[in-house]
């Protein structure tokens, strides 16, 4: 910013963004995480957090992914898979950078989700 008797001015723009950013931080701090109980208790637009088996095929071995979050987008029911534990139930999750994980829900696990404050 242009300095104006030694002290920076800001701008109504950069001013807008900083209090944007606050806003966005407060929503994000007002987030609470609680596992989820049963998997056919989703539903679409619940943001949920959550790890998969991956396969690491150089060392023949399983290991668990780093924590992901993602926002349910679709859900399709098997109609002989209910109250399986989710067997049968496809779940397709769109994570903040556009990636997605389309799977059966079973091989969620570590699953919690997004309870916002005065909600649910």
């Amino acid at each position: 910013g242009v300095v104006s008797q030694g002290r920076p001015c800001i701008s109504a723009a950069s001013g807008a963004a900083a209090a944007a950013a606050a806003a966005a931080a407060a929503a994000v701090a007002e987030v609470s995480w609680a596992p989820l109980a049963s998997l056919e208790v989703l539903s679409e637009g619940d943001k949920i957090r959550y790890r998969l088996l991956l396969v690491d095929a150089w060392r023949g071995r399983q290991k668990r992914s780093s924590l992901r979050e993602a926002i349910v987008t679709r859900l399709q029911h098997d109609a002989q898979s209910q109250g399986d534990g989710g067997r049968g139930l496809q779940v397709v999750l769109r994570q903040a950078d556009g990636a997605m994980d389309c799977l059966e829900a079973s091989r969620l696990l570590d699953v919690s989700v997004a309870n916002r404050a005065g909600s649910r």
